[in-house]
């Protein structure tokens, strides 16, 4: 089978890998001209042979939600495009998304569209200062996001943005932890879940990720969630839900329609990781029952620490991006399966390292 993956990094890269001993033959349309030399170039196009990369593979899927519409708009007459153009045109607009979890009776904080100063005259009174300002497109990692004490510091945001800017305005949630479901579903509508894991965020982007108790009725809810979304875009593929575990019950923030960061531990922590799973279930391939290890998953992000003593650890596994070092960026991730608690000073001590300053 012949693969092609829209988008060129990190992600893309753990892909191809977990396609390669399953005989996918997998390219990549890069949308940038970011380089990362982890497959042979013959395998890499670019957006000038975008009809070409359609031709050659027999299915297309995706590394990211925020693929430029005239992308999207080419992919129309492809008939295996996992996930299909609906799901990522609404996920990659934060409002669409957010109203489309409501209409599925899935809860979410309070929202509203901003997309100029008169929506702020006619904004809804439920909505209590201080708030958080969301981008409607483009943001992630916390890029794109403010908090807004009062309607002043609202209107300077929307006033100073760029023409067509689109913002959506939130409610804070109060919440006990962030957790994450990833679950993939194949093309006769099965779906196999992974562990919910309890998500921490250093400025917005996700450090840590580990393993964490709920309730038997909160996990159940969680995947309910997930089965109501799926079924709705008659998913196929790897997707996750973050949510808030709070006081109110489960409060959805955010959808990723394909493989996410918070699965990562997947690779070393399970019989099937998310990268594979995500390629069995767009190849028409046997989905297999999840069995997994108690796993932490620390993101390295910035800069790489000395990771010396990390790699002399078995049940460590270190996985660097060969991406040149910049704030805020992720260079890699580190994976500590088993013996968690006989390492756990290890592995605070490795958190504060990977953490920016």
């Amino acid at each position: 089978m012949r693969l092609g993956i829209i988008g060129y990094g990190q992600l893309a890269r753990m892909l191809y890998h977990a396609g390669l001993p399953l005989g996918v033959d997998i390219s990549f349309l890069s949308l940038s001209n970011v380089e990362h030399m982890f497959c042979p170039e013959k395998n890499i196009y670019t957006l000038d042979r975008i009809k070409h990369f359609i031709q050659e593979n027999d299915a297309i899927s995706f590394e990211t939600e925020n693929i430029p519409w005239a992308v999207l708009d080419s992919l129309r007459e492809h008939s295996k495009v996992y996930p299909n153009i609906n799901t990522i045109k609404i996920c990659q607009d934060r409002y669409l998304e957010k109203s489309l979890l409501a209409d599925l009776g899935i809860k979410t904080a309070k929202f509203t569209l901003i997309r100029d100063l008169t929506d702020i005259d006619t904004m809804d009174d439920s909505l209590v200062f201080p708030c958080l300002l969301k981008t409607a497109k483009g943001g992630y990692d916390g890029n794109g996001q403010h908090i807004i004490n009062n309607t002043k510091e609202l209107q300077w945001h929307v006033k100073h943005a760029p023409i067509g800017q689109h913002f959506i305005l939130e409610e804070i949630i109060n919440f006990e932890n962030e957790i994450s479901i990833i679950g993939v579903r194949d093309k006769a509508g099965r779906m196999v879940f992974y562990p919910i894991t309890q998500n921490l965020h250093c400025h917005g982007i996700l450090q840590t990720t580990r393993p964490v108790q709920l309730s038997q009725n909160t996990i159940n809810t969680a995947k309910s969630y997930l089965e109501k979304i799926c079924n709705h875009f008659n998913y196929v593929g790897v997707i996750a839900l973050e949510l808030f575990n709070s006081e109110h019950g489960l409060i959805a923030n955010e959808i990723a329609p394909r493989v996410h960061n918070s699965g990562h531990w997947t690779i070393e922590g399970t019989n099937c990781s998310q990268f594979e799973s995500h390629i069995r279930a767009i190849s028409s391939m046997p989905l297999k029952e999840i069995h997994a290890t108690q796993s932490i998953m620390v993101n390295i992000i910035g800069k790489v620490p000395d990771l010396y003593e990390a790699m002399s650890i078995p049940e460590v596994h270190v996985h660097l991006y060969h991406k040149k070092e910049r704030e805020n960026r992720k260079l890699g991730h580190i994976t500590a399966t088993a013996n968690l608690n006989s390492n756990i000073d290890f592995l605070s001590n490795l958190c504060e390292a990977c953490k920016q300053d």
